[in-house]
């Protein structure tokens, strides 16, 4: 798949955190001026969307299924390589990290092509308040650097293990339903 961190809205201009690459318009693909070190990061992050998307899309054409997963608010989800694949058929489900064992919500979107029991093991959180539905605790916010120095977004971007075990018994399901039936 596609990494996260040039798409992500999270690098917005705030004064907590490095500047925005993109935006939901013109700067879409990236914004002018960067540095050389962020253009490289657009760039690449550009050249693994598009690659991904062009994979997904002869998976579509061979009816094989697949999930792309990136941040609910991710600017990738704007390209029109991804909305081409809805287009096609694939799906948006919901997912939140404090779901999985997390202390971050964390939305996510999984974007599926003939995998619809992933919607059954796909959970979003219900509380309310800040409060996560799954623990009775407050989330903890992504905002600044941990207490050694590390972005708070960047400790967030590892898929959690459960989410993956759910999502990699789903697929396997929906393949062995397939499987009975030739």
């Amino acid at each position: 798949g596609f990494p996260c961190t040039s798409w992500s809205m999270a690098r917005r201009l705030t004064h907590s955190g490095p500047g925005p690459l993109r935006d939901g318009g013109p700067g879409l693909w990236g914004l002018p001026n960067l540095s050389a070190k962020d253009q490289a990061k657009v760039e690449l992050g550009n050249r693994l969307l598009r690659v991904t998307a062009s994979i997904a899309r002869e998976a579509v054409r061979l009816r094989i299924p697949f999930v792309l997963e990136n941040q609910k608010s991710s600017m990738a989800w704007l390209t029109e390589p991804l909305l081409h694949l809805v287009r096609k058929g694939a799906i948006f489900f919901e997912a939140h990290y404090c779901q999985y064992k997390e202390p971050w919500k964390k939305a996510t979107y999984l974007l599926s092509f003939l995998a619809p029991s992933l919607q059954q093991v796909l959970h979003v959180c219900t509380g309310k308040k800040g409060v996560c539905s799954a623990t009775g605790l407050r989330h903890l916010h992504l905002n600044g650097l941990d207490e050694h120095g590390i972005f708070w977004t960047l400790r967030a971007q590892a898929y959690p293990q459960a989410l993956c075990s759910c999502v990699a018994r789903a697929i396997l399901e929906q393949l062995m339903v397939w499987n009975s039936t030739i």
